[in-house]
């Protein structure tokens, strides 16, 4: 294989596996059985930091994408004025469910799923 179609393979390997981190961190967060809402938001970014911390390239990006939602969700708690940034993927994957296009995740439930 061409060294560029490697690079472009890897790149859009550690994509997926970002986009995956930031659907567990959802999954991470629903697990912890506190009701405090900073402590679930903060738990993916400590999950995501270990990850990040890894010499695995996957896990890495699994962990950047753990951290980045995490810290999204964390933020939009601390600050009123920022409370749809936590949701921010589901508007994103939304398009991946809904190949069709039209309709937003808010249309269709969380993800795009009914």
């Amino acid at each position: 294989m061409a060294r560029g179609k490697s690079k472009i393979v890897d790149t859009a390997m550690n994509v997926l596996a970002g986009v995956g981190g930031a659907i567990a961190a959802n999954k991470v967060k629903d697990l912890i059985p506190i009701e405090n809402a900073m402590v679930k938001n903060a738990a993916p970014v400590a999950v995501g930091f270990f990850l990040h911390g890894m010499k695995n390239n996957l896990a890495s990006a699994a962990g950047t994408g753990m951290m980045i939602t995490g810290a999204a969700n964390l933020i939009s708690g601390f600050i009123p004025g920022l409370s749809g940034i936590g949701s921010v993927y589901d508007e994103v994957l939304s398009g991946v469910y809904d190949m069709g296009g039209g309709s937003s995740a808010s249309d269709e439930g969380v993800n795009g799923w009914s």
